[in-house]
């Protein structure tokens, strides 16, 4: 797994719009039931990760690709139909993808960070007020036992 707290100061440092508005799975979860949200914001939520079969005889080396998700949120109140609120996403996926890609949270442990797009079941949801949306990345990482 790849530490929020490694990629929470990257994407506040670099991605302008969000402002100090980043945070972790568990303010997502409080934040989201209470209303408060000042939007945009972003969230760093875990994701899955897939293991290789034992690349060596012996020790066991595998290769493990962690994911994580930032879960965004911006603001709809401007265009009921959503429109502009979907232009707004295009361009933080596009700053997302700028910040993140290539960067390694962990040179001596992480490969650099590869888009992996949009999950099938993203947390994506839509209203009037609100748009919600999902951008997974992930990693590759070499273990030994």
């Amino acid at each position: 797994m790849i530490r929020p707290s490694l990629v929470i100061p990257r994407i506040r440092a670099t991605v302008a719009v969000f402002g100090n508005r980043v945070a972790g799975a568990a303010e997502l979860q409080r934040l989201a039931k209470d209303g408060r949200l000042a939007r945009p914001c972003a969230f760093v939520v875990p994701g899955g990760e897939d293991a290789s079969a034992t690349l060596t005889v012996g020790d066991v080396t595998q290769q493990i690709r962690p994911r994580f998700g930032v879960v965004v949120c911006i603001d709809n109140t401007s265009d009921e139909r959503g429109a502009a609120g979907a232009e707004q996403l295009v361009d933080l996926r596009e700053a997302l993808v700028a910040s993140l890609v290539g960067w390694s949270p962990d040179d001596a442990r992480y490969e650099g960070l590869v888009y992996r797009g949009m999950p099938d079941d993203p947390v994506a949801d839509a209203d009037r007020a609100q748009i919600w949306a999902q951008f997974d990345f992930e990693s590759e990482e070499t273990i030994q036992g």
